[in-house]
């Protein structure tokens, strides 16, 4: 039986296009694993460059310890190949499931997207950013779990992509606009390639698509991407909202974790209970406007022109109409208009002697109770300046993650439960947001700029620093075997704790802790003076 250092090899899961991936034996720890392996002799010149970044990136990689990102356990040299010794996880990839032509359930598509953003935003706290998230990267396991894989080790697969620094590294159809310049990145990167693949297993499409390298860096770096709603009409609108933001050219006005992206797209998917998602190509299928009601028949020449006389002859007879009638009109109300003056009496008529006072008439005699009213031609009004509209209360959602958060609005008694909406009114407010076991999250909330506030609430948590002498104890915490032995620090919950230590050869302890938020608690046992030899 083949083997590759201590693995034996047990036979082919797949292949790409730096190597090929085996399942394999663990003789030592008796269990399965993936074996990838990486030709550096593929690589030329840059192989000892790209061998120090695969060693560098993967022990970088091997610290992350997560239950949605494929654990690295070993790193091999051999004969001019590089092995990664890895998790081996029963199932297909989401480019498998997604290339079946399968739609896939709510459920799953939420799951997924879940399950994927919190994996992201936990190898952003590390410091790590994974640059080349697309379904191909996304392990599916048979209990329904996502796991990310090719932390670390995605540089080295796109080294085609990478032989300059400062050039773009990853899947072009993936990338923000500021990977595809070779600028520098971060977990905002991550989140924009993760709005592609929401896009993708909503639609069955990406957002930016070309025949041609060039033709396709164009349209990430300067045109907006498609509408979601256009291709699956059982999108809410909101939802091309929250795929622009996370799509936006620049990564400042995208959201600020992951996790925030998510919450924001499963709370507009929640506005339309009856929304799915579509297969791969499904909505090349689908009925086009011209198909849906077609252009009516041009008329034949004849029969136009025929219309157009009938219509210049009914438009003449009515031009003609209407100025005999506007006329007749006219001669029959001119009398009214004009106002009736009240006769002048030969006394008025008479000159007034000089320097004699002259009394200036009133402009309209009072009419006598048998006489009619003499009509009063009124002034024009000058019209009155326009009156400026206070800005109205606006409707405000909130979001957070996890959900069922409490918001309060400071000096109001608005509240409500995330994800919720609040009407406040013009103005700048400041919003308590709330959930136990997590630290309270402030925003500032402007009246009528903001529409939608995201808060992704962190977790209480502290620090248990385990130390033994001599070092190398197994690490239990309320029966759960830790990965690291000490001495190690681990991140716990707030919360209360059996912590359990041990040895081979020297025995076991027990105790009990209560981790406090942002508080470091010490614990070390000294085997040598509780074993003395």
């Amino acid at each position: 039986m083949q083997s590759i250092g201590r693995y034996q090899i047990q036979g082919e899961l797949g292949r790409g296009a730096m190597g090929v991936v085996y399942r394999a034996l663990d003789p030592v720890l008796n269990r399965t694993v993936a074996v990838k392996t990486i030709h550096l002799a593929q690589a030329g010149p840059e192989r000892d460059r790209l061998r120090d970044r695969l060693l560098r990136e993967a022990r970088l990689a091997g610290a992350l310890s997560h239950p949605g990102i494929v654990t690295i356990f070993d790193v091999i040299e051999e004969d001019g190949n590089a092995y990664i010794c890895m998790e081996c996880v029963s199932g297909p990839t989401l480019a498998d499931f997604l290339q079946s032509g399968r739609a896939p359930s709510r459920e799953t598509v939420l799951s997924i997207l879940r399950q994927t953003a919190a994996a992201l935003d936990y190898a952003h706290a590390q410091g790590i950013v994974h640059r080349d998230i697309k379904p191909a990267n996304i392990m599916l396991h048979a209990d329904s779990i996502a796991k990310i894989t090719d932390f670390g080790v995605a540089k080295a697969n796109t080294h085609s992509l990478t032989q300059t620094s400062g050039s773009m590294m990853g899947t072009p159809n993936y990338m923000p606009p500021e990977q595809v310049k070779g600028e520098s990145v971060d977990g905002r990167a991550d989140q924009y390639a993760l709005a592609v693949l929401a896009f993708e297993i909503l639609t069955g499409e990406l957002p930016f698509t070309a025949d041609r390298l060039p033709t396709l860096v164009f349209r990430i770096v300067n045109e907006p991407p498609a509408s979601a709603r256009l291709l699956n009409q059982s999108l809410p609108a909101t939802v091309d909202a929250v795929l622009a933001r996370a799509l936006a050219k620049a990564r400042e006005e995208r959201f600020p974790t992951c996790t925030a992206f998510f919450t924001a797209l499963e709370a507009a998917l929640g506005q339309n209970r009856g929304w799915y998602a579509m297969a791969k190509g499904a909505s090349a299928s689908l009925p086009t406007a011209a198909e849906v009601a077609p252009p009516p028949a041009r008329p034949s020449p004849r029969r136009r022109s025929y219309g157009r006389l009938v219509f210049a002859t009914v438009m003449g007879f009515a031009v003609l109409s209407g100025i005999v009638w506007t006329t007749r009109d006219r001669s029959s109300q001119r009398p009214e208009l004009e106002p009736q003056l009240p006769p002048v009496s030969e006394q008025d008529a008479k000159p007034s002697p000089a320097g004699a006072a002259v009394e200036t008439p009133p402009s309209a005699p009072e009419p006598k109770p048998d006489e009619p009213a003499t009509p009063v031609t009124a002034e024009p009004r000058r019209p009155e300046p326009p009156k400026e509209t206070p800005a109205a209360p606006q409707r405000v959602q909130f979001f957070s993650s996890p959900a069922a958060a409490s918001v309060t609005i400071e000096g109001s008694r608005e509240q409500c439960l995330t994800p919720c909406t609040l009407t406040l009114p013009p103005g700048r407010h400041l919003a308590r947001i709330a959930l136990n076991g997590h630290r309270e999250a402030i925003k500032f909330v402007e009246v009528p700029r903001d529409t939608y506030i995201t808060a992704p609430l962190v977790r209480q948590t502290g620090t248990l620093a385990v130390k033994s002498n001599p070092p190398g104890s197994l690490i239990r915490v309320n029966g759960q075997e830790q990965a690291s032995k000490t001495p190690t620090i681990l991140t716990l919950p707030v919360g209360h704790y059996k912590v359990e230590i041990s040895k081979e050869g020297y025995g076991k302890d027990e105790q009990e802790i209560d981790i406090k938020d942002s508080v470091i608690t010490n614990l070390e046992i000294n085997w040598l003076v509780r074993n003395p030899q």
